[in-house]
């Protein structure tokens, strides 16, 4: 508990969110080292839970050279830019891959919600599986940002991005009686 790694072919990013994850820091750097050999091995370990902790965020390069800055991702054909430095936790919810495949897989023709969009994982993929039209909303107008040029990475038809509150935007998009044939809470 308390630990993340995260590979992006020869970057591995590491996030610690635990006292006791924190404690063998250098033991499990050292341990990805010798193990999975990446060119780097970079921190984000920054969730807000290590302030209850009593920790102090810590984000940085740890083993290696700096990771590529546009990183670029290939997840089952589709390509992503993923900035791992700034980004989110560990970049790109890697955890969330055969999630994406399956809402590429039901989102031809669909009307598709995309909640908690982020950089566009499943809002791609939803293009990429011939969606009619897929909206994404998200707090972060950096994050839309990239998600756009994560659409136009792909050659695919335009996402509508809303930046706001997810929570009030559903309210607003239930009141003007809009639906979805998929919705997205990622």
């Amino acid at each position: 508990p308390g630990v993340v790694i995260d590979r992006y072919g020869e970057t591995v990013v590491l996030q610690l969110s635990s006292a006791g994850a924190m404690r063998w820091r250098e033991a499990i750097a050292d341990a990805v080292m010798a193990v999975v050999k990446p060119v780097t091995l970079f921190e984000r370990s920054d969730a807000d839970v290590l302030v209850l902790e009593g920790l102090q965020p810590s984000v940085g390069l740890l083993r290696g050279i700096a990771p590529p800055s546009p990183m670029m991702v290939n997840e089952s054909g589709v390509m992503f830019e993923v900035d791992v430095p700034h980004g989110h936790k560990t970049g790109f919810y890697l955890d969330q891959r055969a999630n994406r495949l399956r809402v590429r897989g039901l989102a031809a023709k669909c009307e598709v919600l995309d909640c908690f969009a982020y950089t566009g994982g499943f809002a791609v993929n939803a293009r990429a599986g011939g969606a009619a039209k897929v909206t994404a909303i998200d707090s972060s107008g950096p994050a839309l940002e990239l998600l756009e040029r994560n659409v136009a990475l792909n050659g695919l038809p335009a996402v509508e991005c809303i930046e706001g509150d997810v929570f009030q935007l559903l309210r607003k998009l239930r009141d003007q009686a809009r639906s979805f044939d998929l919705i997205v809470l990622d």
